[in-house]
């Protein structure tokens, strides 16, 4: 049975708590507020300036683009199947099993179930309160795309792409994780360019959720137990399958 990892516990509940209290402390909150509006109105005209931008960053934008989001993750895990001795690759099918259980999971029950319930920080995304920005929804008429927010924190796939991100680290090693890096910045990108999402709600909602759940997965015999059980159930599927 895997032992509890305590540093990795404290370390990520103390950057969470610091993320946390300087966003709630007055003094500090004036200055991410500042940094929201600030990034905003920097990356909005930078990349929303000409035709070509404005384009690129609406079909980012789609919702179609979370399929090749998706896919994209996929290839992660099954590059990391592929490579497996033969021995070892009923552990990482659930591995892979397990990441998108936990992905999943994470945005239907924390971000959209637990913050809205028990949590509701309501504000609207900085497209609806800069009458400065460039929407991108009336700038490129002949596709849909969703570039505001009523209620914008947390993000859901700021989430999905620093949760991933994490898997990627704990699960397959640095070498993977850092190629997973840029991956997820990219990920996140499209909706503080068009205004969706503030950066803090990147920064205080998805990155403090993933954390957490980070923490308490992979410090803990959670994560391990759940993915030596998956991969007996696979094992023995399989098994039976070949009868």
């Amino acid at each position: 049975m895997q032992k509890i990892n305590f540093k990795l516990l404290i370390a990520l509940h103390a950057v969470v708590a610091f993320l946390l209290l300087s966003w709630l402390y007055p003094p500090t909150h004036l200055l991410w507020h500042r940094l929201d509006m600030g990034l905003f109105r920097v990356l909005n005209p930078m990349f929303l300036s000409s035709s070509f931008g404005k384009t690129f960053w609406a079909i980012a934008n789609h919702r179609y683009m979370d399929w090749f989001h998706d896919v994209v993750m996929l290839s992660f895990f099954i590059v990391y199947i592929i490579k497996a001795p033969k021995l070892l690759r009923s552990r990482r099918i659930a591995k892979l099993i397990f990441a998108v259980c936990l992905i999943a999971s994470t945005i239907t029950y924390v971000n959209r179930k637990l913050f809205p319930r028990y949590l509701n920080i309501k504000r609207s995304s900085p497209s609806l309160i800069d009458p400065t920005a460039i929407r991108l929804s009336k700038e490129v008429s002949w596709l849909h795309v969703k570039d505001y927010s009523k209620s914008s924190f947390p993000a859901d796939h700021a989430t999905t792409a620093i949760l991933f991100c994490s898997l990627i680290f704990f699960m397959m090693g640095r070498k993977a994780g850092l190629i997973a890096v840029p991956y997820t910045i990219f990920f996140c990108l499209p909706r503080l360019i068009n205004g969706a999402h503030y950066l803090t709600d990147v920064l205080m909602g998805s990155l403090c959720i993933s954390l957490l759940v980070t923490a308490w997965v992979f410090g803990t015999p959670i994560g391990e137990w759940c993915i030596g059980l998956l991969s007996k159930i696979h094992t023995k599927v399989k098994r039976n399958a070949s009868i």
